[in-house]
């Protein structure tokens, strides 16, 4: 097996940890729970904007890139 492939089942497998053990610590802390919400309202004050189809989905490119962004940070972090 290559460092390549070993270092990519490393990472599904903290992925997996982290998952299960970031999931419990998220759902007490509330100031995560009222970002929560905000960012649930957000999307709903998003999905009601007349936006065309180009705009909608240059925005969800942009949210989508950063939501993986975000995800792979967390993911190298707990690594």
């Amino acid at each position: 097996m290559c460092d390549k492939e070993f270092k990519e089942l490393v990472k599904i497998a903290v992925e997996k940890l982290k998952d299960e053990s970031v999931l419990k610590l998220l759902q007490a802390d509330a100031s995560y729970q009222k970002d929560s919400n905000n960012e649930g309202s957000a999307e709903d004050a998003f999905n009601q904007l007349d936006l065309t189809e180009k705009q909608r989905e240059v925005c969800q490119h942009l949210i989508d890139c950063r939501d993986k962004q975000d995800f792979e940070y967390g993911t190298h972090a707990y690594i």
